[in-house]
């Protein structure tokens, strides 16, 4: 063999060596197989180093076994410090022969027999000897067999070990609390329990008359040791959402609420406030707030609520207040809905007047006028007042309006039920600013100087004192703009969406620190397309709801909506639920609360019936008593999704794609500018 040879043979060799895999083969029946030869060790005592004892029964297993498998074993035979460390057998007290058996047989099975007999003393084994994975297993079996029937049982049961599940069933117990009540079971929660219950928003017992019997029935159940509780659960019974006649004649007749200073001072703040109805608006009050959850409410010529359950546009009514008007601006004070001027179709003219949407009701009546007519301004509110902020009003017939208002700040005072004009001559007129309430002071970014023929952005921001009318120019925005929404949440204001110079999305969301006086830009709005603008932003929570429209220019026809919402604290943006049809550019989303009286009463929207709703002039507001059936279908934990809601599914999901609208009278052709801003 020569050397060329050689060398070839040595090459081909180190390159099949250097291509060869390792891989790795699974036994997939290995561990099952060792697990049951150790049970099989177990049961024949052979290998056994240890003896387990509970009441009186001995049981032998295997140390590494148990190590393995418990951290409880682990902490206490790995510590040579210990003298269960050394030990050949060793006795547990806190346990049932039964429960440590059931434990036993998993540890050496992977296998746990439950049921709800046996359940409380194998949970109470299992999470003494911590196994993690059989404590799960006990968690699951909960959720599955909870019923309405035994909740209150399992829920004690969870609070007692402190297991994760925990949360669930009380969500459980909060959603279905009229049928759990009817078996009388809620007697024996803690006092710690039934005060879960009534703190919440979610506790579906309605109306709050039903809650304060239940509160009674509870404590008289063990007067003689729970009356001491009396005042503590009266703090938390929402007196002023009951009817006068109920608070006067069912509540007030109890002795402690004439006794206890704690109850003598809530009954006093209920009779005031039925006295007093102005001042019903401008409560802070806990007793006060409607008990559910905010919901999201969509405003055009109707009003629509999602049903976030169900995912599902459900109709309200038709809105007289709002019905052909444009450009007309919205603020939520104390849940309750404003809407102010604009301009109305009706007179083809500006228009002052302002509207108030009771959700207690479902009704709008109308409230004071703006002492000006009031175009493209901004509207924002705190616990006793409305401010109207800059603004123009146009001649007769003419929707874009050219002339400044003659003040740049009108102040609403929501007990008197009247507008006042703010002397602030160092606040410029502005067309489309931002501003948001907080404080006491009014803060306003943003908009288009109304003094020039350029109309100019302005570059600063205003506080503005809305007792003295005293005006503070504050740090300025980074990014220049027009028509955005400001947010004011936990000393910081949030500057979002709003449009440049030339009619563009200005996509930087902005945070301004109240105690430091910085801006700093946290996201930017994705933008995907050469024409995009915000027509509508609600902040809920945490997350800023938004309607993204998008277009091809000034002259386009049709516009898609899209929405989507933005997570503050995750810095995330996510699609959203689409708009009930028909939508328009007017819409715009609000966050209420309702009682759940009204919501039982709302109609599943269906796209294909929109016609209809939409021109339904006579729709029947639902009546408070109309309460659901004690006789609706017994359900399970097992059987609900995202923590324990019985709610019925449906086929009317909201989708959240796009939807494309033609455009039809708000932005005539002629027109050179295209604006979101009406």
């Amino acid at each position: 063999m020569d050397d060329d040879d050689e060398q070839t043979i040595t090459d081909s060799t180190n390159k099949t060596i250097s291509e060869l895999d390792l891989r790795t083969k699974k036994a997939y029946q290995f561990k099952t197989s060792v697990l049951e030869r150790l049970r099989e060790q177990r049961n024949s005592r052979e290998f056994c180093d240890l003896v387990l004892c509970a009441e009186n029964e001995k049981f032998n297993v295997h140390k590494c076994v148990l190590v393995a498998s418990s951290d409880y074993f682990e902490a206490m035979i790995s510590r040579s410090g210990m003298q269960e460390a050394t030990a050949d057998t060793i006795e547990l007290k806190d346990i049932t022969a039964n429960g440590l058996r059931a434990v036993l047989d998993f540890i050496y099975t992977g296998e746990l027999s439950l049921s709800i007999e046996n359940i409380a003393e194998v949970l109470r084994a299992v999470t003494h000897l911590q196994v993690h994975h059989a404590i799960k297993l006990c968690e699951d079996f909960l959720i599955e067999e909870t019923t309405v029937d035994n909740c209150i049982d399992v829920l004690s049961l969870a609070d007692l070990f402190s297991i994760p599940v925990l949360e669930k069933i009380n969500k459980f117990v909060l959603r279905n609390f009229p049928k759990v009540a009817l078996n009388e079971g809620f007697k024996r929660l803690t006092y710690e329990q039934i005060l879960y219950l009534i703190r919440s928003n979610e506790f579906r017992l309605y109306p709050e008359i039903k809650v304060f019997d239940m509160c009674v029935e509870w404590l008289k159940s063990d007067g003689e040791n729970r009356m001491i509780y009396a005042s503590s659960l009266m703090e938390h019974v929402r007196f002023q959402t009951m009817k006068p006649e109920e608070f006067n004649d069912l509540v007030m007749s109890h002795g402690f609420m004439k006794t206890d200073p704690n109850c003598i001072r809530y009954a006093f703040e209920a009779y005031s406030y039925f006295s007093l109805p102005n001042r019903q608006y401008c409560s802070t009050s806990s007793r006060s707030k409607i008990r559910n959850e905010a919901s999201l409410v969509c405003v055009n010529e109707s009003m629509y609520i999602l049903n976030k359950h169900d995912d599902v546009w459900e109709y309200m009514c038709n809105s007289l207040a709002t019905w052909r008007t444009l450009s007309q601006k919205f603020a939520v004070v104390n849940n309750f809905l404003y809407a102010c001027g604009g301009y109305s179709e009706n007179n083809r003219e500006t228009t002052n007047a302002c509207y108030r949407f009771d959700p207690r009701t479902g009704l709008w009546s109308e409230i004071a006028r703006l002492c000006e007519k009031r175009q493209f301004f901004s509207l924002a509110g705190s616990n006793e007042c409305l401010v109207a902020v800059g603004g123009v009003y146009g001649d007769k017939g003419n929707f874009y309006a050219t002339h400044p208002c003659s003040t740049a700040i009108e102040v609403y005072n929501i007990e008197k039920d009247q507008w006042r004009t703010l002397a602030c001559t160092d606040l410029p007129i502005l067309k489309w600013p931002g501003a948001c309430v907080a404080e006491n002071f009014a803060f306003v970014i943003g908009g288009k100087h109304t003094d020039g023929l350029n109309h100019r952005l302005s570059e600063n921001s205003y506080m503005v004192d809305l007792e003295s009318g005293h005006v503070t120019i504050s740090a300025a925005p980074l990014t220049v703009r027009f028509n955005p929404t400001v947010f004011y949440q936990n000393k910081r204001l949030i500057l979002f969406g709003g449009e440049d110079d030339k009619y563009r999305l200005a996509p930087c969301i902005e945070m301004y620190d109240l105690i430091t006086n910085q801006w700093t830009e946290i996201a930017t709005i994705p933008v995907s397309h050469s024409y995009q603008c915000i027509s509508s932003s609600s902040i809920m929570g945490d997350k800023i709801h938004y309607l993204l429209e998008e277009h091809d220019g000034p002259s386009s026809e049709s516009y898609i909506l899209k929405s989507s919402y933005f997570d503050i604290e995750k810095r995330t943006f996510e699609r959203s639920v689409q708009l009930p049809h028909p939508s328009t550019l007017a819409s715009k989303w609000c966050s209420l609360v309702f009682p759940q009286q009204f919501l039982d009463g709302c109609q599943t929207f269906d796209n294909h019936e929109s016609h209809h709703h939409h021109h339904n002039h006579h729709h029947h507001h639902p009546h408070y008593n109309n309460y659901p059936s004690d006789n609706a279908p017994r359900h399970s934990l097992g059987e609900i999704s995202s923590g324990g809601d019985v709610s019925t599914s449906s086929t009317n999901s909201a989708s959240n794609s796009p939807m494309i609208y033609q455009r039809h009278r708000y932005y005539p052709e002629h027109h050179h500018h295209r604006t979101c801003s009406n």
